[in-house]
């Protein structure tokens, strides 16, 4: 054992923490506070897109705080009907059924004065103002508390964690001047990934505004023409011509048979293996558990279109790593022809346009999807090679400039998961 440390221990484990430092339990710090679930609990119908109260879903607190892109309202008339769960000033909300062990956050930051969490959710309330909320929220988030809570759950079809049970979960007891140090340091970072986050969103939304200009409007034309695409008519230079898909790429060129196959197993992208218009992963599949989807070759350079659920945008172009993997039917894959520029090609295919025609052609309730002959008549507007090369690199400059963004972003996310374990355990000591 180090000089300066003691051994206590954390459920089965035993840990190491500084000798002035002691363990206590969440009941001693903060108040789990449940929510009305009785009678007077919001119905579907009394849910709205606007209204007085914000009334929290599991879409509202996420890994990363709060996020207010999907909201519904309660009635101030619903509202003073409920006795528990109105957040105040200061209030850590926590997931506790589905995704156990989300935290967010309630300061002077977020903008609605009036919020409920819903039956899914406790709020953590603090019992004094000797301490820094930002310390205890980031430890919420620390491999440290998320083990325990995960030792904690129960439940396999819909997992959960009781009050009860949030009572007695550990924390570290340490002096105010110490929670106020790790905090100030680990929010530098914030700081740091939001600012990177800003200027992603910048980028992507000046690239979103490039993208309806000049892959309907080109560069430097003066004169139009009105075409039908999809359910929309748009007007292109009249230079531009407009061809089905199949003119300007081969659908689904190489197919995969698992007998033929020489190896033992091969690397599989399924739909939920493309996100953000990346390809995020590949699975090793032996062979005899092959799945029945998995029949399509893929080769560095195609472009991976998702036929299922269109909306959610899995399109990717394959790179260098995922060559000659093998992908799902549930993707249309495309080897872009001679005559055409391939990164022009996987810009259409991210574009608007491109989208609300997979939209309209997609069929079934449970599993939609767009199948292979009507993927086949969606029409791509084609400029001259030249002026593809210079669309292609205007919009190349930009995902290269978000890219770098991102990768930024991830190192930042690294240096704080370090950070948090050395500074939130005591294995690194602030300065005093």
């Amino acid at each position: 054992m180090n000089d300066g440390y003691k051994e206590v221990r954390i459920g089965p484990k035993k840990v190491e923490i500084p000798e002035e430092w002691d363990i206590i339990e969440m009941s001693k710090i903060f108040e789990p506070i449940d929510g009305d679930r009785g009678k007077n609990y919001p119905s579907n119908n009394e849910l709205f897109e606007e209204g007085h109260c914000l009334f929290l879903s599991a879409k509202n607190v996420t890994k990363d705080g709060f996020e207010f892109n999907e909201n519904k309202f309660i009635s101030k008339e619903k509202d003073e009907e409920l006795r528990k769960g109105k957040i105040s000033e200061n209030d850590i909300v926590m997931t506790t059924r589905g995704t156990v062990g989300n935290f967010a956050l309630y300061d002077s930051d977020i903008h609605f004065e009036d919020l409920r969490i819903n039956s899914g959710m406790v709020i953590l309330r603090p019992k004094t103002n000797s301490i820094d909320l930002n310390y205890y929220y980031n430890l919420f988030n620390s491999n440290f508390f998320q083990n325990q809570i995960d030792r904690k759950t129960y439940g396999s079809a819909q997992p959960q964690l009781s009050v009860k049970v949030i009572r007695k979960l550990k924390l570290f007891d340490i002096s105010l001047h110490e929670q106020r140090r790790i905090a100030e340091i680990l929010s530098t970072v914030d700081e740091a990934i939001q600012k990177t986050d800003e200027i992603i969103e910048k980028a992507e939304g000046l690239k979103k505004g490039l993208m309806q200009d000049l892959l309907t409007k080109g560069i430097g034309h003066t004169e139009f023409k009105e075409v039908q695409i999809g359910p929309k008519t748009v007007e292109i230079p009249v230079e531009w011509e407009v061809d089905e898909i199949t003119k300007v790429c081969e659908i689904n060129p190489r197919s995969f048979n698992p007998s033929n196959h020489k190896e033992n197993s091969f690397e599989y992208i399924d739909i939920e293996s493309v996100s953000k218009n990346k390809i995020t992963k590949s699975k090793t599949i032996s062979i005899e558990n092959a799945p029945s989807r998995a029949r399509r070759k893929i080769k560095e350079g195609d472009i991976l279109v998702s036929t299922v659920r269109p909306y959610l945008q899995g399109f990717s172009q394959v790179d260098e790593k995922y060559d000659e993997c093998v992908c799902s039917t549930g993707f249309a894959v495309l080897k872009v022809k001679d005559n055409f520029i391939s990164d022009y090609v996987l810009q259409v295919v991210l574009a608007e346009y491109f989208l609300n025609q997979m939209v309209v052609r997609m069929t079934g309730t449970n599993y939609p999807a767009v199948n292979n002959n009507d993927f086949k008549t969606i029409r791509i507007l084609c400029p001259p090679l030249p002026e593809q090369r210079r669309i292609s690199k205007i919009l190349s400059k930009i995902d290269k400039k978000i890219k770098k963004e991102k990768s930024y972003k991830q190192k930042l996310q690294s240096l704080k998961r370090g950070l948090m374990q050395d500074l939130l355990t005591g294995k690194v000591r602030v300065n005093a």
